[in-house]
């Protein structure tokens, strides 16, 4: 409903140009060039109107070149403008006037005369069709002004329906009702191996995807490609269809001023076009994620570029009109269209460098902030920009995509968090290893049923920066009375998390001291959480026959509903790569519990030695009966060793590989992965090796 809505939208100003009512146009045009003596200064509709001679003269054209229809056709298009510059002056019936204008009047050529005149003129047949010709190419200059910005929606409506389609056959396969695995080149498997080997999976330059490249995100190779497709359209839209000629009546004898208002009007279009994307994907209730089961962060991707397009094209169509408006500037920057307009390219240009990686990594709170601050002030800049020339709509279309994507936040923080207006909701604790690991277990109002992959939005009740949430990956759960107690695992960091962990060790502290009993067991604290969610996609790993995670620090959490929803059906393999020996055995003490983990082989790998000496959990860990295996490696794992020798141990069945952590760990497994697609030996058919990466980023 959405693209169709667009699809259809015009702006009110494509009446006022076109076929029909060009006659007018082109009559009118070549009369703007003669002083009618009659005609008080400035040349207004309402002057205008009132000017005898002006109006015989216009008359006396369209009776001469224009057909009947075609002066019926015009005389409305004169009546729209009339309403549009002077509402309320009466306008004359086109016959009425006719009457009036003598026989006979003077043939001129308005752009050579120049002359004053105080009677009825007959413009040349040249000028005529001057007129003519400017209105038909300015016509057209706005059809494709508008088509190009509809381009942007079906490129993405058709990339949304490739999504959806690729969804769908692949849940369907899943129930065996036909063979697929997801890819529309898996009934070719060499093409099949060759695409995710060399475009589906692979890095753009071929390594860094997690990593940043300086201040730079860069995007998987199959990313780059879509992103190179929606710029390049973009650009050649912007740059294609234009046409000047010598005796356009707007600009005579000036092809540089015509062609700077086209692209300056071309641009500003586009911008907005590209604005309605922008805030369509920015949202996290997003119905393109909702569709297609693509992850927020390839939106967010995806939602930076069309930011740096539209801003690039608001930019483009500034100039163009500051150029057109040389010498006049400060002037028109008393009416309010200018100055709005103004002032939005600013706000637009200075989102850009505020929402770079290391200030969105850095100093999170104040690019939020900054980010949402700004953002409305760029709406309603645009607003009053717009209106003047029916271009709102898609201004208050950006308006309604942010307004439904907070009001389903606010539901959703609702309905999981109503009950903590009356009660705490959450028990946070933290660990004695140094950096504590915060545990925080978070009760729901309503029961729920989370999946794998889930994460969640906490805020701070009663906060007094409502803007600030944090998401975290959901890494348990467990029924609770009506509702559902979530576990979460938080390595404390800069900003909120970190307040989070004194808040707790305060509030801990204070109750140990307490000579009543507490509620909570020692070393813990009672708090009031709001949560928001849940979000993510579940990587679907039921119908692998081996799965092989792997984390990375605080990866772990991602890793653990996973090993929890799969260690009865199927072979699960664990390696996980922690610095801290104590942070490690106070998880396997807990989440990775032998009596939780009995059927799942766990390869650890310490990067550093134990602080205190040998680890007794690691003495007895593996005395566990049932363990399959449970190994202490000092170290860092090679990944590409360790991936060809579970592709080996898999055999002809399929392996999932899923992984979470840093981001050298996770570019060495994806490259590592790509280059294992293939029919040669110790390569896999794709088929049956698929690679899922868990990795939150902004």
């Amino acid at each position: 409903m959405l693209t169709a809505a667009l699809l259809l939208a015009a702006p009110s100003s494509a009446a006022l140009v076109g076929e029909h009512g060009a006659c007018f146009t082109a009559c009118q045009l070549p009369l703007n060039y003669v002083h009618f003596t009659d005609m008080t200064a400035p040349p207004t509709w309402s002057a205008k109107i009132a000017s005898p001679g002006y109006m015989t003269s216009v008359v006396a054209c369209m009776d001469m070149y224009c057909s009947r229809e075609q002066i019926e056709w015009g005389w409305d298009r004169f009546r729209m403008l009339r309403d549009l510059g002077a509402p309320g002056t009466p306008l004359p019936h086109f016959q009425d006037v006719l009457d009036s204008v003598p026989p006979q009047p003077p043939v001129v050529d308005c752009l050579v005369s120049g002359a004053m005149v105080n009677s009825t003129i007959l413009i040349s047949r040249d000028n005529f069709v001057d007129g003519y010709r400017t209105d038909a190419v300015f016509a057209r200059q706005l059809r494709l002004h508008n088509r190009f910005g509809r381009c942007m929606y079906a490129l993405v409506t058709g990339m949304t329906l490739v999504g959806f389609g690729n969804r769908v056959l692949a849940q369907v396969a899943k129930r065996g009702r036909v063979k697929w695995t997801g890819n529309v080149l898996a009934p070719w498997p060499r093409a099949h191996a060759w695409y995710r080997r060399h475009i589906g999976t692979p890095a753009m330059l071929g390594y860094r995807h997690v990593q940043p490249w300086g201040i730079l995100s860069i995007p998987t190779r199959l990313q780059s490609i879509m992103i190179f497709i929606y710029v390049g359209l973009n650009v050649g839209m912007g740059c294609y269809g234009y046409e000047t000629f010598q005796n356009n009546m707007f600009w005579p004898r000036d092809e540089g001023t015509q062609l700077a208002r086209y692209v300056g009007d071309r641009t500003g279009i586009m911008s907005l076009y590209n604005m309605v994307l922008l805030w369509l994907l920015a949202g996290r209730n997003d119905v393109v994620i909702w569709l297609t089961g693509w992850s927020f962060q390839s939106l967010n991707l995806f939602h930076r570029w069309a930011a740096r397009v539209a801003v690039v094209q608001a930019v483009i169509h500034s100039c163009a009109y500051v150029w057109l408006q040389r010498g006049m500037f400060w002037a028109c920057m008393s009416e309010r269209y200018w100055w709005s307009g103004v002032w939005a390219m600013l706000v637009m240009g200075a989102l850009i460098p505020l929402s770079i990686l290391p200030v969105r990594k850095y100093a999170y709170e104040l690019f939020l902030l900054l980010h949402i601050g700004l953002s409305v002030a760029t709406l309603a800049l645009l607003y009053l920009h717009t209106e003047r020339f029916g271009y709102d709509p898609w201004v208050w279309l950006c308006m309604g995509l942010w307004a439904l994507d907070r009001v389903l936040r606010l539901v959703r923080v609702a309905v999981l968090s109503f009950r903590t207006l009356g009660q705490r909701n959450a028990v946070g604790a933290i660990t004695a290893v140094n950096p504590g690991l915060v545990r925080l277990r978070v009760d729901t109002s309503v029961r729920i049923n989370p999946t794998p992959g889930d994460y969640y939005f906490l805020y701070s009740a009663y906060s007094l920066t409502p803007w600030e949430n944090h998401p975290f990956t959901l890494a348990s759960w467990e029924a609770a009375g009506g509702g559902t107690s979530l576990h979460f695992l938080i390595a404390p960091m800069a900003g909120w998390t970190e307040r989070l962990r004194r808040r707790i060790d305060a509030t801990a502290a204070a109750n140990d001291r307490s000579e009543t009993q507490p509620l909570v067991a020692p070393g813990s604290a009672r708090l009031r959480v709001l949560l928001e969610g849940p979000y993510g996609t579940r990587r679907d790993l039921d119908h692998f026959e081996h799965v092989l995670l792997l984390a990375g620090g605080s990866g772990i959490a991602a890793i653990l509903p996973y090993v929890f929803a799969l260690r009865d059906k199927k072979h699960i393999s664990v390696v996980w790569t922690v610095r801290n020996a104590e942070y490690a055995a106070d998880v396997l003490a807990h989440e990775l519990a032998p009596d939780r983990t009995r059927h799942v082989s766990l390869d650890l790998y310490l990067t550093q030695e134990p602080t205190h000496g040998r680890v007794p959990l690691f003495d007895t860990y593996s005395d566990t009966v049932g363990k399959p295996h449970w190994a202490v490696v000092r170290g860092r794992p090679r990944v590409r060793e360790l991936l060809a020798g579970h592709v080996a141990l898999a055999g002809g069945q399929s392996l999932a590989v899923l992984a979470c952590g840093p981001g050298p760990m996770m570019d060495d497994l994806r490259a590592a992965v790509a280059d294992t697609f293939g029919s040669g030996p110790g390569q896999a058919d794709p088929g049956r090796l698929e690679y899922f990466e868990e990795a939150f980023t902004w």
